[in-house]
């Protein structure tokens, strides 16, 4: 695995959703660290290691200002790099897995080479962390691009979105589950609509557009996206979670269905099996399985059940359809949160 490529098409892909001079800095610097790394080797310049940590503590402390700026939504000009890792791990503003990288980086290469000028680094330390802080700015990385993406869907949507509590009858009397699968209809019937824009984005930029989308429409709904949940010791993660009066909706997304179900039979049901536990362990018994439309032409149908399902979840199903499988079924229309031409 390149991580440096992926780290370069993944800033690379935030072009117009968030500003990229910061984070091609972290890039330069990771890149200025191989090349001290292999001419350290090729010239046999052993104090070249040391600069590859330097360059690489850059690069660290550079992606954790990104990342401050973005997810705690506040300019960090006058915070030092402990300032900013302090409010981070504090405020749970991180996922388990990027606090763990970044824990490791901190302690291992960042710390030693900050407070202890006659340290001097080997070949396998500098090679270990290009490696450490590489997978610690691809992977934080990911958490900033999503939630630019969430920003953006939501200030796109300004003009544009309707309260649901505006065109669906009833929706404050409505239970959690039925908010959300009708709200959810509307989104794919969105998704749809734009095809071609939107069925170009990784489905993590979906979620968090979703997200956005809901939280526009239904601004008294929580929804989190990409969230885990810590119980009996064991870290399970959920696409979404929407929240509402206290009761919890998980939602699942997936890539879209085929057209020809009989494909992929054998895989929905060990989906919908696997998504179960992780309900029935979380005490969530509300739950939506949304598979993103895959063409520009599908219909949004909602299932509320089968015999397959768990009697004690309340589940539902949310996905794009040949239009062709459904000529004779009168169908319900999606309820438009989106005015299309705002």
């Amino acid at each position: 695995m390149d991580l440096l490529k992926e780290i370069r098409e993944k800033i690379k892909s935030s072009a117009g959703s968030i500003g990229a001079a910061g984070l091609d800095s972290v890039l330069a610097h990771i890149e200025i660290a191989e090349r001290h790394y292999l001419r350290a080797k090729t010239d046999r310049d052993e104090p070249l290691y040391t600069d590859v940590i330097y360059r690489t503590n850059h690069a660290y402390e550079g992606i954790l200002k990104e990342a401050y700026v973005l997810l705690a939504d506040k300019p960090s000009a006058k915070m030092t790099p402990n300032d900013i890792e302090s409010y981070l791990l504090s405020s749970d503003t991180l996922k388990g897995r990027v606090v763990d990288l970044l824990k490791n980086y901190r302690q291992q290469w960042r710390n030693p080479s900050t407070h202890d000028h006659q340290l001097f680094f080997s070949e396998q330390e500098a090679f270990l962390a290009i490696v450490s802080v590489s997978a610690f700015v691809s992977i934080l990385l990911d958490q900033i691009l999503e939630r630019a993406a969430y920003n953006k869907k939501f200030d796109d949507l300004n003009d544009a979105a309707v309260l649901a509590r505006d065109r669906i009858k009833d929706f404050e009397k409505r239970s959690p589950i039925s908010k959300a699968e009708t709200i959810l209809q509307s989104y794919a019937s969105h998704y749809v609509r734009n095809f071609s824009e939107m069925s170009a984005y990784s489905r993590a930029t979906a979620n968090a557009q979703m997200a956005a989308f809901i939280k526009k429409v239904a601004p008294e709904l929580d929804v989190g996206f990409d969230v885990q949940k810590s119980i009996q010791g064991k870290s399970l993660r959920f696409d979404l979670i929407l929240t509402d009066g206290g009761e919890e909706v998980a939602i699942e997304t997936r890539g879209p269905k085929p057209r020809d179900h009989n494909e992929a039979w054998f895989e929905e049901e060990a989906l919908v099996a696997e998504f179960s536990k992780r309900m029935i362990f979380s005490h969530i018994s509300n739950g939506i399985l949304f598979f993103y439309p895959g063409h520009d032409d599908d219909i949004i149908i909602i299932t509320t059940g089968s015999s397959a399902w768990p009697r004690n979840l309340n589940l539902r199903e949310v996905y794009g359809a040949d239009p062709s499988s459904f000529q004779d079924e009168a169908l319900e229309t999606p309820i438009s949160l989106i005015d299309e031409e705002a």
